[in-house]
């Protein structure tokens, strides 16, 4: 009688181990097979991506400057004709500019999957909804009492290829939230062809958005280097976070701009940069270092070269703020 139920229990036993191994098996397949597509376009991503940087026509400089922490972040994606370059300034702590990073390049790998804009007219209403919903993500997925003081800008430029061109023209569009900055330079143009404007409280329609909101804006005192701030506190008008001042008129939606159509034979470069960036150097001497650059290497000039200038003259003067440089050669 022992042996019999000793055999049973026994049998019961393997029959159970064999089933839960062919069940976790069956999980892990599911998994890859789910997971199939998502890493392929993400080694696809990594792969164009280094290969840019090894022809010197994409490059980043990130410095952390006398701050005790690096908060800016970036990425860079590259995928099935579409070029995205991207800057994120983190202010309170690196929680949502490091979660903006990963959030940005996991929604562009969706979109490629789905299918780009059909229509070039199509590209700011998606480049605005895929705002949205990096936005709506990091509300659910972040913990909203533990991070309700950080925030951070994002200053994107896509590069896109125009669906209705024959010859696969490229065009691009830039999209800003907060005082962050994305500009074109092309040689051919006596200065910069496209760029965004930062958010600033003091701005007379930003400001009147804050107060419609509820909110106020307190502006700097004649004759010191004070910054106006959102209810004395933030000095941009609009980020990703910062919930605590959502209902003070801080938002997230981004200004787009674009198009501008990329000529195959120019000397163009798009450049992507914190506000450390443009707190060393203000906009016209950044400008001045692109075609400085464009002028000694005629065509020749790599988007390193570009960003490694840029870096040591913002060392040269002295960086305080976090500062990061994504340029790309167009």
């Amino acid at each position: 009688m022992i042996g019999s139920s000793l055999s049973k229990f026994t049998g019961t036993w393997v029959e159970y181990f064999v089933a839960s191994v062919v069940a976790c098996v069956c999980a892990v397949v599911a998994l890859r097979l789910i997971n199939h597509d998502f890493d392929q376009d993400h080694s696809q991503t990594m792969d164009e991506s280094t290969r840019l940087i090894r022809e010197k026509k994409l490059a980043v400089i990130t410095e952390q400057g006398t701050r005790a922490y690096q908060e800016d972040t970036y990425f860079t994606f590259s995928c099935k004709g579409l070029q995205v370059i991207g800057v994120f300034d983190g202010h309170g702590g690196n929680a949502v500019s490091a979660f903006l990073a990963k959030a940005f390049e996991t929604r562009l790998q969706s979109l490629v999957k789905r299918g780009l804009p059909l229509r070039l007219e199509a590209w700011p209403e998606t480049i605005s909804d895929l705002f949205d919903k990096v936005d709506f993500e990091m509300i659910e997925m972040l913990d909203v009492e533990k991070y309700e003081q950080i925030g951070s800008t994002a200053t994107l430029g896509f590069v896109v290829t125009d669906p209705s061109s024959y010859e696969k023209r490229r065009v691009v569009f830039l999209a800003n939230t907060g005082d962050s900055r994305t500009f074109v330079y092309a040689h051919d143009r006596p200065h910069y062809v496209l760029q965004t404007e930062f958010h600033k409280p003091g701005d007379p329609e930003e400001k009147a958005r804050i107060e419609r909101a509820g909110g106020y804006v307190l502006m700097p005192r004649p004759g010191t280097t004070e910054v106006a701030r959102v209810n004395g506190i933030l000095a941009t008008s609009r980020s990703f976070g910062d919930i605590y001042l959502l209902k003070s008129g801080v938002i997230h939606t981004p200004d787009i701009y674009g198009p501008w159509h990329v000529t195959e034979d120019q000397d163009a470069f798009l450049v992507a940069g914190s506000d450390g960036l443009y707190d060393c150097l203000d906009m016209a001497k950044v400008v001045d270092t692109v075609k400085f650059i464009c002028e000694t290497n005629p065509k020749s000039g790599t988007a390193y070269q570009v960003a490694q200038t840029l870096a040591v003259k913002c060392k040269a003067r002295g960086i305080e703020d976090n500062m990061t440089v994504v340029v790309l050669k167009l």
